[in-house]
Protein backbone atom coordinates (compact mmCIF):
# COMPACT_ATOMS: atom_id res chain seq x y z
CA UNK A 1 0.00 0.00 0.00
CA UNK A 2 1.42 3.21 -1.23
CA UNK A 3 1.33 7.07 1.11
CA UNK A 4 0.02 9.69 -1.20
CA UNK A 5 2.65 12.24 -0.33
CA UNK A 6 2.23 16.01 -1.01
CA UNK A 7 5.34 16.94 -2.51
CA UNK A 8 6.43 20.59 -3.21
CA UNK A 9 8.84 22.20 -5.49
CA UNK A 10 9.95 25.28 -5.94
CA UNK A 11 10.09 26.63 -9.83
CA UNK A 12 11.62 29.90 -11.40
CA UNK A 13 9.03 31.12 -13.81
CA UNK A 14 9.23 34.96 -15.00
CA UNK A 15 6.29 36.90 -13.94
CA UNK A 16 4.76 39.98 -16.54
CA UNK A 17 1.86 42.08 -16.22
CA UNK A 18 -0.93 42.02 -19.14
CA UNK A 19 -0.92 45.30 -20.26
CA UNK A 20 -3.61 47.37 -18.37
CA UNK A 21 -5.55 49.74 -20.82
CA UNK A 22 -7.18 52.88 -19.35
CA UNK A 23 -10.61 53.28 -20.05
CA UNK A 24 -12.15 56.70 -19.91
CA UNK A 25 -14.65 57.64 -17.38
CA UNK A 26 -17.03 60.24 -16.78
CA UNK A 27 -18.25 60.47 -12.47
CA UNK A 28 -21.50 61.81 -11.85
CA UNK A 29 -23.04 61.80 -7.82
CA UNK A 30 -25.71 59.38 -7.01
CA UNK A 31 -27.63 61.95 -5.18
CA UNK A 32 -27.51 65.68 -6.28
CA UNK A 33 -28.27 66.56 -2.78
CA UNK A 34 -25.85 64.83 -0.82
CA UNK A 35 -23.57 65.96 -3.31
CA UNK A 36 -23.61 69.81 -2.87
CA UNK A 37 -24.41 69.54 1.01
CA UNK A 38 -20.87 67.83 0.90
CA UNK A 39 -18.67 66.84 -2.79
CA UNK A 40 -15.97 65.47 -0.30
CA UNK A 41 -18.34 62.71 0.61
CA UNK A 42 -20.90 61.90 -1.89
CA UNK A 43 -20.99 58.30 -3.53
CA UNK A 44 -19.71 58.87 -7.39
CA UNK A 45 -21.06 56.68 -9.97
CA UNK A 46 -18.63 55.53 -12.96
CA UNK A 47 -19.70 55.77 -16.70
CA UNK A 48 -17.08 54.89 -19.56
CA UNK A 49 -16.60 56.38 -22.50
CA UNK A 50 -15.98 54.98 -25.51
CA UNK A 51 -12.36 56.62 -27.10
CA UNK A 52 -11.22 56.52 -30.16
CA UNK A 53 -7.57 55.69 -31.27
CA UNK A 54 -4.73 54.56 -29.24
CA UNK A 55 -5.78 53.92 -25.17
CA UNK A 56 -2.68 54.63 -23.04
CA UNK A 57 -1.23 51.45 -20.80
CA UNK A 58 0.28 52.05 -17.15
CA UNK A 59 2.63 50.96 -15.72
CA UNK A 60 1.43 49.21 -12.24
CA UNK A 61 3.83 50.02 -10.03
CA UNK A 62 4.23 53.79 -11.06
CA UNK A 63 0.04 53.52 -10.71
CA UNK A 64 0.51 52.21 -7.18
CA UNK A 65 2.90 54.84 -6.72
CA UNK A 66 0.77 57.55 -7.84
CA UNK A 67 -2.18 56.06 -6.12
CA UNK A 68 -0.52 55.87 -2.24
CA UNK A 69 1.12 59.00 -2.27
CA UNK A 70 -2.03 61.10 -4.08
CA UNK A 71 -3.59 63.87 -2.11
CA UNK A 72 -6.92 63.18 -0.57
CA UNK A 73 -8.44 65.94 -1.37
CA UNK A 74 -7.65 65.59 -5.00
CA UNK A 75 -9.21 61.65 -4.78
CA UNK A 76 -11.89 62.60 -7.27
CA UNK A 77 -9.58 63.19 -9.79
CA UNK A 78 -7.57 60.19 -9.42
CA UNK A 79 -10.59 58.14 -10.83
CA UNK A 80 -10.41 60.33 -13.65
CA UNK A 81 -6.89 59.48 -14.29
CA UNK A 82 -6.58 56.03 -13.46
CA UNK A 83 -10.01 54.91 -15.65
CA UNK A 84 -12.02 51.73 -13.73
CA UNK A 85 -10.93 51.10 -10.15
CA UNK A 86 -12.11 47.87 -8.75
CA UNK A 87 -15.18 46.41 -10.67
CA UNK A 88 -17.31 48.48 -8.91
CA UNK A 89 -19.34 51.34 -10.33
CA UNK A 90 -19.34 53.10 -7.29
CA UNK A 91 -16.66 55.22 -5.70
CA UNK A 92 -16.51 57.44 -2.50
CA UNK A 93 -13.76 59.51 -0.38
CA UNK A 94 -13.79 57.17 2.83
CA UNK A 95 -13.02 54.03 0.44
CA UNK A 96 -10.38 56.19 -1.48
CA UNK A 97 -8.91 56.70 2.07
CA UNK A 98 -8.87 53.26 3.15
CA UNK A 99 -7.51 51.91 0.02
CA UNK A 100 -4.69 54.52 0.24
CA UNK A 101 -3.89 53.64 4.64
CA UNK A 102 -4.63 49.55 4.29
CA UNK A 103 -2.37 48.99 1.02
CA UNK A 104 0.49 51.34 2.35
CA UNK A 105 0.06 49.05 5.42
CA UNK A 106 0.52 46.14 3.02
CA UNK A 107 3.84 47.34 1.77
CA UNK A 108 5.32 48.31 5.24
CA UNK A 109 4.04 44.77 6.74
CA UNK A 110 5.19 41.17 6.21
CA UNK A 111 2.76 39.21 3.90
CA UNK A 112 2.09 37.07 6.82
CA UNK A 113 0.51 39.58 8.76
CA UNK A 114 -2.13 40.93 5.80
CA UNK A 115 -5.22 39.00 7.21
CA UNK A 116 -4.80 40.65 10.44
CA UNK A 117 -5.41 43.50 9.20
CA UNK A 118 -8.80 43.14 9.16
CA UNK A 119 -8.93 43.94 12.94
CA UNK A 120 -8.21 47.74 11.32
CA UNK A 121 -9.61 47.96 8.39
CA UNK A 122 -12.65 46.60 6.03
CA UNK A 123 -12.86 42.88 6.13
CA UNK A 124 -13.78 42.56 2.60
CA UNK A 125 -11.06 45.16 1.56
CA UNK A 126 -8.33 42.68 3.10
CA UNK A 127 -9.70 39.54 1.93
CA UNK A 128 -9.39 41.05 -1.83
CA UNK A 129 -5.53 42.20 -1.00
CA UNK A 130 -4.84 38.65 -0.06
CA UNK A 131 -6.81 37.06 -2.89
CA UNK A 132 -5.60 35.11 -5.14
CA UNK A 133 -4.49 36.85 -8.77
CA UNK A 134 -5.56 35.35 -12.01
CA UNK A 135 -2.44 34.12 -14.19
CA UNK A 136 -2.09 33.02 -17.30
CA UNK A 137 1.20 30.52 -18.83
CA UNK A 138 2.18 31.81 -21.70
CA UNK A 139 4.24 28.92 -23.55
CA UNK A 140 5.22 31.07 -27.27
CA UNK A 141 8.76 32.22 -25.80
CA UNK A 142 11.87 30.01 -25.14
CA UNK A 143 11.03 30.06 -21.56
CA UNK A 144 7.49 30.06 -20.49
CA UNK A 145 6.11 33.17 -18.50
CA UNK A 146 3.34 33.53 -15.88
CA UNK A 147 1.26 36.75 -16.65
CA UNK A 148 -0.97 37.94 -14.33
CA UNK A 149 -4.53 39.55 -15.79
CA UNK A 150 -5.10 42.91 -14.73
CA UNK A 151 -8.95 44.03 -15.01
CA UNK A 152 -8.64 47.36 -13.55
CA UNK A 153 -6.27 49.36 -11.54
CA UNK A 154 -7.00 48.22 -7.87
CA UNK A 155 -6.08 44.34 -9.27
CA UNK A 156 -2.95 46.43 -10.84
CA UNK A 157 -2.09 47.42 -7.51
CA UNK A 158 -2.16 44.82 -5.49
CA UNK A 159 -0.66 42.56 -7.73
CA UNK A 160 2.28 44.83 -7.85
CA UNK A 161 2.26 44.54 -3.94
CA UNK A 162 1.72 40.69 -3.78
CA UNK A 163 4.47 40.03 -6.05
CA UNK A 164 7.03 42.57 -4.15
CA UNK A 165 6.47 40.02 -1.37
CA UNK A 166 6.82 37.02 -3.21
CA UNK A 167 10.67 38.95 -4.85
CA UNK A 168 11.05 39.47 -1.03
CA UNK A 169 10.97 43.41 -1.48
CA UNK A 170 11.40 45.38 2.35
CA UNK A 171 9.70 48.95 2.20
CA UNK A 172 9.55 51.71 4.76
CA UNK A 173 7.03 55.09 5.13
CA UNK A 174 9.99 57.94 4.71
CA UNK A 175 11.02 59.62 8.42
CA UNK A 176 9.63 63.20 7.17
CA UNK A 177 6.83 63.12 9.26
CA UNK A 178 5.06 65.26 6.30
CA UNK A 179 5.96 63.50 3.42
CA UNK A 180 2.81 62.15 1.27
CA UNK A 181 4.82 59.84 -1.16
CA UNK A 182 4.33 56.46 -1.21
CA UNK A 183 6.46 53.76 0.85
CA UNK A 184 9.89 53.28 -0.45
CA UNK A 185 11.90 50.19 -1.29
CA UNK A 186 14.93 49.50 0.92
CA UNK A 187 18.27 49.03 -0.43
CA UNK A 188 20.18 49.99 2.05
CA UNK A 189 19.59 49.87 5.59
CA UNK A 190 20.70 53.00 6.89
CA UNK A 191 18.28 54.83 3.97
CA UNK A 192 15.36 56.75 6.04
CA UNK A 193 14.23 59.44 3.64
CA UNK A 194 12.09 58.36 0.17
CA UNK A 195 14.66 60.98 -1.93
CA UNK A 196 17.45 62.90 -1.66
CA UNK A 197 14.95 66.17 -1.58
CA UNK A 198 13.07 64.92 1.35
CA UNK A 199 16.63 64.14 3.41
CA UNK A 200 17.57 67.84 2.57
CA UNK A 201 14.67 69.54 3.67
CA UNK A 202 14.99 67.94 7.03
CA UNK A 203 18.66 68.92 7.16
CA UNK A 204 18.07 72.62 6.33
CA UNK A 205 14.82 72.01 8.99
CA UNK A 206 16.92 70.92 11.92
CA UNK A 207 19.78 73.32 11.08
CA UNK A 208 16.81 76.08 11.13
CA UNK A 209 15.56 74.36 14.63
CA UNK A 210 19.53 74.57 16.12
CA UNK A 211 20.11 77.86 15.04
CA UNK A 212 16.62 79.19 16.45
CA UNK A 213 17.12 77.22 19.97
CA UNK A 214 20.61 78.80 20.00
CA UNK A 215 19.55 82.26 19.43
CA UNK A 216 16.41 82.02 21.83
CA UNK A 217 19.05 80.41 24.79
CA UNK A 218 21.51 83.30 23.89
CA UNK A 219 19.02 85.86 24.05
CA UNK A 220 17.83 83.95 27.82
CA UNK A 221 21.57 84.52 28.83
CA UNK A 222 21.51 87.97 27.88
CA UNK A 223 18.49 89.29 29.54
CA UNK A 224 19.74 87.45 32.62
CA UNK A 225 22.94 89.18 32.47
CA UNK A 226 21.14 92.31 32.48
CA UNK A 227 18.30 91.29 35.13
CA UNK A 228 21.59 90.85 37.86
CA UNK A 229 22.85 94.43 37.56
Amino acid sequence: MHKTQNMSHNISLPISFMPLTWKQADLTPVSKREFFEGPGSTTLRYRFVEKEGKCDRFDPWQLRDDFLGWRIEDWQAFFYMAGGWSGSFYVTQSDFVEWQQLLKEALVRPAKEWKSLAREFAPEKVSRLTGPLRILFDWQGAVPVAKVVLTDSLTAIIATIQVDALRGAKFRVCARHDCKSAPFRIEARHKIYCSSDCAHLVAVRNSRERAAKAEASSRLKISKRRNHR
